[in-house]
C-alpha cells in the first residue's frame, strides 16, 4: 500500500465525487430505512389501536352482558323477595282471622244457650248416662270408650274449611 499524500492546495479532492456519492447513497438507505420504520410503526400503530377497538367493544358487550344477568339476579330476588312478603302477610292475616274466628266461636260456646244446646246434643250423641263436661272452648261428652267433643278449634277449623275458596279469592283483590 502505498502512503497517502496531501492534496496540494487548490486542486480538487479525487475522491470527493466517490464520497458524495457514498454520502448520497448513505443518505438515500437512511430515508429508505426511516420510512421503513416509519411505515412498519404506523401499522403496528393502527394493528394496535385496532386490537384495543375490539377488545373495548368486547369488554362493553361483556359488561352489558354481565350487567343484565347481574340485573336480571337483582330481578329474580327482588321478586323472590317480593312473594317472601306477600306470603308472610297471607299468612299473617290468616292466623289473624283464625285467631278472630277461634275467639268467637269461644265466646259464643260460653253463652248459656249456646252452652246448654250443645250439651244437649252431646249427649244425646252418646246416648243417656254420658258424662259431659264443660271447659274453656269446649264441651267434651264421654261414654265408655266414646268421646263427642266440640271446640272453638274444632269449629274454627270447620268456619276456614266452608270458606275454603273465598278465602283463596281474599288474596286476589
Amino acid at each position: 500500500m502505498t502512503p497517502s499524500r496531501p492534496v496540494p492546495s487548490g486542486v480538487a479532492d479525487p475522491l470527493a465525487p466517490v464520497r458524495e456519492a457514498l454520502l448520497r447513497a448513505a443518505r438515500a438507505e437512511a430515508d429508505r430505512v426511516t420510512a421503513e420504520a416509519r411505515a412498519e410503526r404506523d401499522r403496528r400503530l393502527t394493528a394496535a389501536r385496532d386490537r384495543a377497538a375490539v377488545i373495548q367493544a368486547e369488554a362493553r358487550k361483556r359488561g352489558h352482558d354481565d350487567a343484565a344477568a347481574a340485573g336480571a339476579a337483582d330481578e329474580a330476588a327482588a321478586g323472590r323477595s317480593s312473594r317472601q312478603t306477600v306470603l308472610r302477610a297471607r299468612r299473617d292475616a290468616y292466623r289473624a282471622l283464625e285467631q278472630q274466628i277461634r275467639e268467637r266461636a269461644s265466646a259464643w260456646l260460653a253463652e248459656p244457650a249456646v252452652e246448654a244446646a250443645v250439651r244437649a246434643r252431646v249427649a244425646a250423641a252418646l246416648r243417656p248416662g254420658a258424662s259431659v263436661i264443660v271447659t274453656s272452648g269446649a264441651v267434651t261428652g264421654t261414654l265408655d270408650d266414646r268421646q263427642v267433643e266440640v271446640t272453638a278449634r274444632g269449629l274454627t277449623g270447620e268456619a276456614l274449611r266452608d270458606l275454603g275458596t273465598r278465602i283463596e279469592e281474599m288474596w286476589r283483590t
